[in-house]
């Protein structure tokens, strides 16, 4: 199937559970916002995330803020393309702090921001891209993201402009 969601103006609040805000299983997801100072708050798999399909969020303009529990902000998993493009504006993304990572007391994964990874041993990962154009962005994820590819995947994150700061937990 097709999902398209597209706003012109103003100061927008996105909430999404699971699959929403672009996210895609066996087909097209796509949202676009032009102007405005955005929040952006997913459940897991939201925010450009993709598995056998493609999922994308733009935002083209203005200081927003991405917020995800697990698998988003330009994410996907086996045969997906999972695309978070933003333009302009100071942003922040989030990501993690719910489901626990055996390594550590207290880490939890995040598979965001720019990850990809395959289904291990059932198929390989697809593309995924996290793509901040300009502002001071901030980006904080716990474990796997920021450009983390696993399994056969390929994930990126690139920022073009500004003073921007990254914090991660492991395989970042």
């Amino acid at each position: 199937g097709l999902s398209w969601l597209e706003d012109h103006h103003g100061n927008d609040t996105y909430r999404g559970a699971s699959f929403s805000l672009g996210a895609a299983a066996l087909g097209a997801a796509i949202l676009v916002d032009f102007e405005g100072k955005d929040s952006y708050q997913g459940g897991p798999l939201s925010q450009g995330m993709s598995f056998f399909g493609l999922g994308m969020l733009a935002d083209f303009a203005g200081d927003d803020s991405y917020e995800v529990s697990f698998g988003g902000q330009g994410a996907c998993f086996t045969g997906g393309a999972g695309l978070l493009i933003d333009l302009d504006g100071d942003d922040s993304y989030s990501a993690g702090g719910v489901y626990p990572d055996w390594r550590i007391h207290g880490a939890t994964k995040s598979f965001a921001q720019g990850s990809a990874a395959g289904l291990r041993p059932f198929g390989p990962g697809g593309a995924a891209l996290l793509y901040d154009r300009a502002g001071e962005d901030k980006y904080r994820i716990d474990y796997f993201g920021q450009g983390a590819g696993y399994w056969g995947g390929c994930g990126m994150l690139v920022d073009s402009r500004g003073d921007d700061g990254y914090k991660a937990g492991r395989y970042a």
